[in-house]
């Protein structure tokens, strides 16, 4: 799917294949800023919400559920959640 970054459509071949439950972090981008139906409508997907800032939003969930909300169609982009260290 086109929505997802490389590393994103890796981590999610990755746990399909092992672990189908495993929880992944995930960064999605919307087209346009997101409202409380786009944010329900994400839950109704499966994915959890944890922040939303403008048209961005960070989430957490299953590969089943993370694609559920790619098939969204207010869904523009979807990238993986990397922890970087603070120096």
């Amino acid at each position: 799917m086109t929505k997802f970054d490389a590393p994103l459509k890796q981590k999610l071949a990755e746990v399909e294949a092992s672990d189908a439950a495993a929880q992944l972090r995930f960064l999605g981008k919307c087209a346009q800023p997101i409202d409380d139906t786009m944010r329900e409508a994400l839950s109704k997907a499966g994915v959890t919400v944890n922040s939303v800032t403008g048209d961005i939003f960070t989430a957490s969930g299953t590969a089943a559920q993370i694609k559920s909300a790619a098939q969204l169609d207010f869904v523009t982009q979807l990238q993986l959640s990397v922890e970087r260290k603070l120096y």
